[in-house]
Parts: structure tokens; C-alpha cells; sequence
């Protein structure tokens, strides 16, 4: 058991590595909800929170094997339709990867683009064609994205 303080310098947080989501819980409850209701920026919410757990990574000796990361955002997204969408005065957010799908199946096109070896043109059209497609992304979409194909990667 580790003892956390946020950077709000009020709450603690008792982290159990084998029970993690309080220290995921109290990061959004405490510092992305207060800090968005105060901004009404949602990306710069999220890299508060990211910034947040960074810094208690670098300050307190984290074990290994979660992926910090990760579990913040699944922590963040299990918040969008109850406690952030009940935030007042702050624009609707349109957070959720609704057409996933869709992007799967354009990347998937994209990555069938030949790429003749030793064509270095070709390997930079394919990453061209890619870049355009995920550049108005935001980094949890991005996240989203990379968390499916490292996953598919994972089982085969």
C-alpha cells in the first residue's frame, strides 16, 4: 500500500497495485472534472490528467505490470455520460470514437497500398495517405485506436 497526494495537495489516495482504479478514480474526480468545469477545455483536461499521473509515476515507485495509461483513459470514458456530462456550463463533449469502424477499415485499405522494397516513395505515399487520415484526431482517439491494434497484435 502507497500513499498518493495529488497535485490539488488535499486528497490522498491509498494505492493497492492490486486494486488500482482509486487512483484512477480520485485523478478524474479530482483533477480532470474541477479542471475541465474551470476551462471548458477538453483536451487539455485530458493532458492534465496524463500530465498528473506522469508526475506520480516520476515521484512515488510505481510497480510494474499496469499500464497506467490505459486505465486512465478507461477510467475517463466510464465517467463520460455520468459525472463529466453532468459537469455545468461547459460544451457537450463529442469524446467517444463513434466511427471507429469506419477509420478501421480506411486504415485497413490504406495498409493494402503495395509498397515495392526498396520504393521509398511508396512506403511515404502509404504513410502520407495515413497521416492525412488520422490528423484530425484527438489524442484519445488516437489511443483508442492504437489500444485496438495493439490488441489485435496481442492475440495473433
Amino acid at each position: 500500500m502507497l500513499e498518493i497526494i495529488l497535485s490539488d495537495f488535499t486528497t490522498k489516495v491509498q494505492f493497492d497495485p492490486s486494486n488500482p482504479r482509486e487512483l484512477f478514480e480520485k485523478i478524474v474526480t479530482k483533477i480532470l472534472i474541477p479542471f475541465y468545469a474551470e476551462t471548458n477545455d477538453w483536451n487539455e483536461s485530458i493532458r492534465k490528467a496524463v500530465k498528473e499521473l506522469d508526475f506520480i509515476q516520476m515521484r512515488y515507485k510505481m510497480p510494474k505490470g499496469i499500464d497506467y495509461q490505459i486505465e486512465l483513459l478507461h477510467e475517463i470514458e466510464s465517467h463520460l455520460r455520468s459525472s463529466i456530462a453532468d459537469i455545468k456550463g461547459v460544451d457537450r463533449i463529442e469524446i467517444l470514437f463513434l466511427n471507429m469502424d469506419d477509420y478501421i477499415a480506411e486504415i485497413n485499405d490504406i495498409m493494402k497500398i503495395p509498397v515495392v522494397e526498396g520504393d521509398h516513395e511508396s512506403k511515404m505515399k502509404r504513410l502520407h495517405t495515413l497521416g492525412d487520415l488520422i490528423a484530425s484526431l484527438n489524442t484519445f482517439e488516437i489511443s483508442e485506436l492504437l489500444n485496438y491494434y495493439i490488441e489485435k497484435a496481442c492475440q495473433g
